[in-house]
């Protein structure tokens, strides 16, 4: 018997005869007619070589083959059905599930150890991959479920995207201990007398800080650019270098800061998925999650 060629509804009807012993109740039972119902046993019985169901005073008793099969059959119709209700709910503490988060090195340093934390506790069993895209690329990875979330600074004007703001963060200025200008208030004159690290993914351009010392038509002396936010601590402590990041990540790195001595415009940085995931409960479970870290 190969499998497609047979209509799986018979399988219902099997399941219903075999619970009532009746054409009569389980055409009632699956809203259809006798007529209809003693022709689906017809076809079952041509797909099974055999009775199935014998007429007695007793009711419709099943054969030893419908006996041998019933309960397979029953195993096969609970998973179908459980397959096609498995979009409806997520258990955290039992899924294996891999999540796909695209974002950068600043939102891995402010979100991933407490996002770990809470998994490790609520959801044990999934995996959490994230990686970096291009931002051109970013509503094409969420639309074709490269990606379930990303974390972008900016939002993109895409009308499938769905976003919620996860902070919004001043930047404060960060030396070592001992720096020589470490007791000293921060005044514009010293900040653009030191020399700094500058932080970006990007091989040129400028950054917030910049921009805004753009607007004032200064400009300081960057000594080094580098990629990665979690080595700026270890640059830091070796040297005299000023830098300027999110405070929130300066208290989460443990680090001495002060507000910066002119206006700079806060670090925004915003949760992404596809209209699709809008409602898939696994997305909305790992989108709560990313909200309910946010503040810590």
């Amino acid at each position: 018997m190969r499998l497609d060629k047979v209509d799986l509804n018979l399988f219902v009807a099997f399941d219903a005869i075999y619970k009532t012993r009746s054409l009569t109740r389980a055409a009632e039972m699956l809203h259809v007619t006798q007529p209809a119902m003693s022709n689906t046993l017809r076809r079952l019985r041509e797909t099974f070589n055999d009775q199935l169901f014998v007429r007695t005073p007793a009711g419709m008793l099943p054969t030893p083959v419908a006996d041998n099969v019933i309960g397979r059959a029953r195993q096969a119709l609970q998973l179908l059905g459980s397959s096609l209700n498995e979009h409806d709910r997520f258990e955290p503490v039992s899924t294996d599930k891999t999540f796909h988060i695209a974002m950068g090195d600043l939102a891995e340093a402010l979100f991933l150890p407490g996002l770990l934390q809470k998994c490790g506790n609520l959801a044990p069993g999934i995996s959490i991959r994230s990686f970096t895209i291009p931002r051109q690329k970013v509503a094409m990875e969420l639309a074709s479920n490269g990606a379930d979330l990303a974390i972008e600074p900016t939002l993109l004007a895409d009308s499938q995207l769905q976003s919620t703001s996860l902070i919004s963060d001043d930047y404060v200025c960060v030396l070592r201990e001992g720096h020589p200008l470490g007791n000293e208030p921060l005044t514009l004159e010293r900040y653009l007398g030191l020399s700094h690290l500058h932080l970006s993914s990007r091989r040129r351009g400028i950054g917030h800080v910049d921009l805004a010392l753009k607007g004032l038509s200064k400009r300081r002396h960057i000594a080094i650019r580098a990629q990665h936010y979690l080595v700026a601590p270890l640059i830091i402590a070796r040297t005299d270098l000023a830098l300027s990041i999110p405070a929130s990540l300066a208290r989460r790195l443990g680090l001495a800061s002060q507000p910066l001595p002119f206006e700079v415009q806060p670090l925004q940085l915003h949760l992404l998925w596809h209209k699709s995931a809008d409602n898939d409960p696994a997305n909305l479970w790992l989108r709560q999650l990313f909200t309910d870290i946010r503040g810590t």
